[in-house]
């Protein structure tokens, strides 16, 4: 009589690395999930997504600030750098919590 036992060992989690793999995806969820809570956090005393709002808002005004300011021609003139510059800082901010929120 033959002793047959291939396969009664095995789990279910499939071949080797695919447990490695699971854990992974987990852990990547996992860092996804934190991300998500911080940037679209609406729970009452959570500090992070408060100072994460609060930094967007901040950003926001200040977008709008600049723009206005940008209308004078005098200090559109002496400030073409800056504005540039801010409005391409502000757009890789904008575009990178977009693309987290995704």
């Amino acid at each position: 009589m033959a002793d047959d036992t291939r396969g009664t060992d095995r789990t279910e989690a499939g071949p080797p690395g695919e447990e490695a793999e699971a854990i992974a995806r987990s852990e990547g969820s996992s860092l996804r999930r934190h991300v998500f809570n911080i940037i679209d956090s609406s729970t009452p005393g959570d500090g992070k997504g408060l100072w994460f709002d609060r930094l967007m808002t901040v950003l926001i005004l200040t977008n709008v600030t600049a723009v206005t300011l940008e209308t004078v021609e005098e200090l559109a003139k002496e400030f073409h750098g800056f504005y540039f510059a801010f409005e391409l800082f502000s757009v890789a901010v904008f575009s990178i919590e977009h693309l987290l929120r995704v």
